[in-house]
């Protein structure tokens, strides 16, 4: 099995960046996207907290992900993510 590599955010960030130049242009559109992964279930912690759910109308235990997708169609590349944490309880 071959060694794994890690690779730092400049390294990726350079690597990157051709890829979505290429992809670049006048009907690309960046898709911004909150998500949250109910985990009621689960002990409170840094990223399993209370979160408001503009679909439920109400705080909702869980996981809280925002991800950035840039599509030009036919071509959509993943460009970023956050865990968000609640520091309220």
């Amino acid at each position: 099995m071959p060694p794994k590599t890690t690779v730092g955010k400049l390294e990726a960030h350079t690597r990157g960046k051709p890829h979505v130049r290429a992809l670049q242009g006048e009907d690309g559109v960046l898709i911004l996207d909150d998500s949250i992964a109910e985990k009621p279930y689960t002990d409170e912690n840094e990223w399993v907290c209370w979160h408001y759910d503009h679909t439920q109308g109400h705080a909702v235990k869980g996981i809280n992900l925002i991800t950035a997708l840039y599509q030009r169609h036919p071509v959509a590349w993943p460009v970023g993510f956050a865990l968000v944490s609640t520091t309220e309880r």
